[in-house]
């Protein structure tokens, strides 16, 4: 109720909800009036950035593809 009040909701399409969009909760710096804030895409799937954040510390393809045969990751 408090996020409806003060006009936090945000709505925003994401391809793999059932209604076709997902509800979050806007940053109050969305309201600004001289440079207002948007939401401008849907949150990540779960895992959804999972090779390239491995990749970033360091793994190897071939360490990734291991950890998830493995279902470690």
């Amino acid at each position: 109720p408090q996020v409806q009040h003060r006009g936090l909701k945000a709505t925003t399409p994401h391809a793999h909800a059932k209604a076709g969009s997902v509800d979050l909760i806007a940053s109050p710096l969305a309201q600004m009036s001289a440079s207002p804030a948007a939401i401008r895409r849907a949150p990540p799937l779960l895992g959804e950035h999972l090779d390239e954040v491995l990749a970033e510390l360091g793994y190897s393809a071939e360490r990734i593809a291991e950890l998830k045969d493995a279902k470690i990751v």
